[in-house]
């Protein structure tokens, strides 16, 4: 096993170092092929983000469900808020669904039954997440249901070709028995060499423009581009432009005294979206250069979506070439090491000294041979900056409670992190006590003239009362990131 990850880390040094050795097919593309793909679970997907999210919020007959579910799974995330506050059509409504969903979350921190317990499963539960993201999950699990059923010829010609986007090629290897891994995966690394083939044969987009890579209607980089990161963009809450980003004083944007300057957004979240702006400043400059190290390059669909649609035509390019050529590897090499790992457990199989060990072990060996991508640098990299601003929180509202108590405070996604952090006793209860007046707060400054006729609450608009509310509760819930 650790013989076949070294072999992709080598493979892949490889290729970045010369790329005309990525294993890319000979020969001219097969643009008929681009002109037919299309992923059934992006299919299925299509528009079913937008109608779902905005159906867990307007609908007033499952509102108070809907807000306990939305409390549970500590919030929204980043993209399906943006969802609901881009495509909000009722601001009575939403004003009395977060009303609630604020009373959820507050009966939760308030509830100290076994020191917390409730609270504590919560936020160390597994599964906690954006209950759209986990529709959206069943809808994929059971189009990938309906996509396996037919795939009993998918090693004939006739179905060589996978049709399946990358990150849906995974979710279907995850579902799927031993097998079938192996023409999954062969049929997966004829596509992505083809979409390289297809990539190849751009010469003249090097003038299009920044939307071009995440157009569909531009052939035939919206086909690779979808081929390696899906139909369904999950971006972040990023601003248009620097301005919009908060202002700080200290030396560095990344000090906890320049941090804690941004008194109207989550610290947290503040700190993650200044290490993507830097990470995208980083890539243009790069390129600018005729250098792209692989530090500033994505490897996730979230953000090739995001350096689709934020950074210069270049440095998009660079990052789907450099995605693609990584996917073709860990396939290449996958294919490999499953075929060696079958053939050894054959000859063991052979020995008086073989013990029969549980399927399920080595089924889950052989899913991650052909899905085990490196992580993306992007990711790595904001995770990094929401650990160390999540603990200087946490240490500071242990050492001097009262500069806390003048910021902003967290979002509930990262609330939920400092929880986990946050040792038991005094500090999880001042952190506790803080998130309490925060949201009190937030829910004192709307008319209570609105609470009992939602209807006559001003429509939507910036000088709306409950506009600003339910506004104010949305960021509170997703946060920036």
């Amino acid at each position: 096993m650790a013989t076949g990850l070294a072999s992709n880390l080598g493979d892949l040094r490889a290729v970045i170092a010369r790329p005309g050795t990525s294993g890319r097919p000979s020969g001219n593309p097969d643009h008929d092929l681009a002109a037919r793909f299309s992923c059934p679970v992006c299919t299925a997907l299509g528009g079913e983000d937008r109608r779902y999210a905005l159906d867990f919020v307007h609908d007033r007959s499952r509102s108070a469900d809907n807000a306990s579910a939305l409390a549970e799974a500590m919030g929204f995330c980043a993209f399906h808020a943006a969802l609901i506050a881009g495509n909000a059509d009722g601001s009575g409504v939403l004003t009395e669904f977060f009303s609630r969903a604020i009373g959820a979350v507050l009966s939760i921190l308030t509830d100290r039954r076994g020191d917390g317990e409730r609270l504590e499963q919560i936020v160390f539960h597994a599964e906690r997440a954006c209950p759209v993201c986990k529709h959206r999950e069943r809808i994929v699990s059971a189009t990938i249901g309906r996509y396996c059923a037919g795939l009993s010829g998918v090693g004939s010609e006739s179905k060589r070709i996978s049709n399946l986007c990358f990150p849906h090629f995974c979710a279907t290897v995850h579902t799927s028995d031993s097998g079938r891994l192996p023409d999954l995966a062969e049929a997966q690394l004829e596509l992505m060499q083809s979409a390289s083939g297809w990539l190849d044969a751009l010469d003249e987009l090097e003038t299009a423009g920044p939307a071009s890579i995440a157009d569909s209607d531009c052939y035939p980089i919206g086909i690779v581009f979808r081929v390696v990161a899906g139909g369904a963009p999950q971006l972040p809450l990023v601003p248009d432009d620097r301005r919009s980003l908060p202002s700080h004083s200290g030396n560095s944007v990344d000090s906890a005294g320049g941090l804690s300057q941004a008194q109207e957004f989550c610290p947290v979240c503040v700190a993650m979206l200044r290490t993507l702006m830097r990470r995208l400043e980083s890539a243009e400059r790069g390129a600018r250069l005729g250098l792209m190290p692989p530090t500033v390059l994505p490897t996730c669909p979230d953000h090739l979506w995001l350096y689709a649609r934020r950074a210069s035509t270049r440095v998009s390019l660079y990052a789907v070439r450099y995605a693609l050529d990584a996917m073709i590897v860990m396939l290449q090499s996958g294919i490999a090491a499953l075929a060696r790992e079958r053939s050894r457990r054959a000859e063991e199989e052979k020995s008086v000294w073989f013990r029969r060990k549980n399927p399920s072990y080595f089924l889950g060996q052989d899913r991650k041979l052909i899905t085990h991508l490196q992580r993306c640098q992007i990711c790595e990299a904001l995770a990094v900056a929401r650990d160390r601003v999540v603990a200087d929180f946490v240490e500071r509202l242990q050492k001097q409670p009262g500069t806390c108590e003048c910021e902003y405070g967290l979002c509930l996604g990262h609330f939920a992190d400092a929880c986990v952090v946050a040792p038991h006793g005094k500090v999880r209860d001042t952190l506790i006590a803080l998130h309490i007046e925060k949201l009190v707060a937030l829910h004192r400054g709307l008319p209570s003239t609105i609470l009992v006729s939602p209807e006559s609450c001003p429509p939507v608009g910036p000088e709306g009362v409950g506009d600003a509310f339910w506004r104010g509760a949305l960021r509170r819930f997703s946060g920036w990131m």
